[in-house]
């Protein structure tokens, strides 16, 4: 919409992907307990269901192509990453407080992004 030049624009997404999303999600983890970080029946549901979308992803562009590995992985890796750092840590944290944030968290950190 032009209210921010794409030069500054640039440097704003660089800052807030390379050090305020760091910086939130260390604080965040460093707040908790060890135990809640091994949530094990979360990290398995959320860490097996990223691993049957790429396995899933990978296997039909793979089917499809029959080219390289490449080109599936990087379509798989797409399909199975998530967008918790943006998205739900901020509204996790304004809707329900600071509990509802260490899933999301624990989930950005083990993202592929």
């Amino acid at each position: 919409m032009g209210y921010v030049s794409r030069d500054l624009a640039d440097g704003l997404i660089h800052f807030a992907y390379n050090i305020a999303m760091p910086a939130l999600l260390v604080v965040t983890i460093a707040q908790e307990p060890a135990r809640s970080l091994l949530a094990w029946r979360f990290l398995v549901a959320f860490g097996g269901g990223s691993l049957i979308c790429f396995v899933l992803v990978f296997a039909f562009a793979r089917a499809l192509s029959g080219r390289g590995l490449a080109g599936p992985a990087m379509q798989g890796w797409a399909a199975s990453m998530t967008n918790t750092g943006f998205v739900a840590l901020p509204v996790l944290q304004a809707t329900y407080g600071p509990r509802a944030v260490l899933p999301a968290a624990i989930a950005t950190v083990l993202s592929p992004s």
